[in-house]
């Protein structure tokens, strides 16, 4: 049985005044405001969609759905379904400067072999995050570029070098350092660039994730008995329901599957967009 722990469902009570007390400071009683809002009405009914929230996602992030990591076979399978997505791909490094002719000096140097590309960026580039690994950015079709850093690098081939290319945040000098398209037909993951295979594993595990939820949610409504009670009149936050169409229990149940399922999906390029 799953049950919410005590800090966990007093710490989304605080979240929540703490949101509160922000989005309506001008308001009486911000956190009833909130709730009324958010069609909660009581404090109750907050815990009880905490609650909710809490073991939604402890059935699909935690160990209870015991989903397998992807196998070799369906990573590539699931390979085969990304060939446009990522075809003619071009990894990159670059070296930010404020100052136009302080990136042709040091792009004469690099071509002169005084600084290497990636001692430059160490030393020079304003972009502290890529700085570290040599300018590395990664590669084009896992992350995005403003229009005029993409317009330069999709013309260049492998160890190709950019003239100094303005853009809103400076001056780029752009090195192309890998080109890649997945091959038309795939036969196994070894040679596919580790950021586009990490990619493809998360899709897959996702996809197992959510298949794994909805057949443990179906199994607890072959295993259920739900009974919807008419709720007591003229209440606080009664609502007349004679002319609405209500939702079955059933429905009630697939509703939350989808739910849990879209965020698990949000969850995963998450998780790729930040490695």
């Amino acid at each position: 049985e799953l049950e919410i722990p005590d800090e966990e469902l007093t710490k989304g009570l605080e979240s929540v005044k703490e949101r509160a007390e922000q989005e309506y400071a001008d308001e009486e009683d911000p956190y009833q405001k909130l709730l009324n809002d958010w069609g909660l009405f009581t404090e109750g009914m907050l815990k009880r969609t905490l609650s909710l929230s809490w073991i939604q996602n402890e059935l699909v992030y935690g160990d209870i759905l015991e989903v397998e990591d992807p196998t070799e076979e369906e990573l590539v399978e699931a390979a085969g379904t990304y060939g446009d997505q990522f075809s003619d791909m071009r990894k990159s490094s670059h070296i930010l400067l404020e100052d136009e002719e302080e990136a042709k000096k040091l792009l004469s140097d690099i071509k002169a072999g005084t600084i290497s590309f990636e001692d430059a960026a160490k030393e020079h580039s304003t972009d502290t995050a890529s700085a570290e690994n040599g300018g590395d950015v990664g590669w084009d079709k896992l992350t995005s570029f403003v229009e005029e850093y993409q317009s330069a690098l999709s013309k260049m081939n492998k160890g190709d070098i950019t003239d100094p290319v303005k853009s809103q945040f400076g001056w780029h000098i752009i090195k192309c350092t890998d080109m890649y398209s997945l091959p038309a037909e795939i036969k196994s993951t070894e040679g596919i660039p580790k950021e586009v295979v990490d990619v493809i594993f998360n899709a897959v595990q996702s996809n197992k994730t959510n298949v794994a939820y909805e057949e443990l949610i179906n199994d607890f409504k072959e295993k259920s008995t739900i009974e919807i009670k008419e709720a007591p009149e003229n209440l606080a936050y009664w609502v007349d329901l004679t002319n609405v169409e209500l939702m079955t229990p059933d429905e009630l149940v697939d509703l939350g599957t989808e739910e849990a399922s879209e965020g698990s999906e949000e969850s995963a390029k998450e998780e790729t967009a930040a490695e």
